[in-house]
């Protein structure tokens, strides 16, 4: 009897655990695609509440800015917007007169209309209007805070690789790990069984019972040796039998 009469992935061992690594892969999948739902709702989420802190912290020096027509200061409201980064243009008007301004180069990026798709608009322009504190306030300029979605969302790209790989090597351990579990509870019992059912000698097939093994002792594996046993030992019965016979 050959050792391997067939090929690998014929194994039960194989398709046991290719079947149950595609049931664990499609679970796995479902829950980090909800989950990956739920962390680019959260970031939207977060993002937006980290822009409004930002815009409400410099928005009184930069209201005094336009007032006083302080560049200095000015300078250093953009400065602090630019401390975040998804931030790529802010500029603070006095009226319609520009008094200062600051702007990062656009990043390059092959998945912009993902990050587009993802958080929104390639660039999206807010405009906040500055008012005096005067008893009656009037309008005394604009700021103007641009955020790339690009920016945005490159954190959360990278963390979502790092999902998807994360993902991808668990499920080849978790393969490699069914398929050696798979092979020594299930394929390797069948070989031996088959390789001691070919060494049986036809004339005398009662005197080579299997041996049971005691890791499958209350298992079907030992059923089925009791069942093959059954059958050697009737056969080896019938044989003498007829042999028996045969003289008479």
């Amino acid at each position: 009897m050959r050792n391997m009469p067939f090929r690998f992935r014929q194994h039960i061992a194989y398709r046991q655990a290719q079947n149950t690594v595609l049931v664990a892969f499609l679970a796995v999948t479902i829950l980090s695609v909800i989950q990956l739902g739920y962390d680019l709702h959260r970031e939207r989420h977060q993002v937006e509440e980290t822009i409004s802190t930002m815009i409400g912290m410099v928005k009184e020096s930069a209201a005094k800015a336009a007032f006083d027509l302080r560049r200095d200061l000015a300078d250093s409201v953009m400065n602090g917007l630019f401390l975040y980064e998804p931030i790529r243009k802010a500029q603070l008007y006095e009226e319609n007169h520009l008094l200062a301004g600051k702007e990062r180069p656009e990043r390059p990026g092959r998945f912009r209309w993902l990050a587009e798709l993802a958080f929104g608009r390639k660039q999206e322009t807010e405009v906040i209007p500055l008012m005096s504190d005067e008893e009656t306030p009037r309008h005394i300029g604009d700021l103007l805070v641009t955020v790339d979605s690009y920016l945005l969302a490159t954190n959360f790209f990278r963390r979502m690789r790092i999902v998807i790989i994360n993902d991808f090597i668990r499920n080849v351990v978790l393969s490699g790990a069914l398929l050696s579990i798979f092979y020594a509870s299930t394929t390797r019992p069948l070989i031996e069984i088959m390789r001691r059912l070919s060494s049986v000698e036809i004339n005398q097939p009662g005197k080579a019972l299997l041996p049971i093994l005691a890791s499958h002792r209350d298992d079907e594996f030992g059923e089925l040796i009791r069942a093959i046993n059954l059958l050697l030992t009737r056969l080896g019965e019938s044989l003498t039998q007829y042999r028996e016979t045969q003289q008479e």
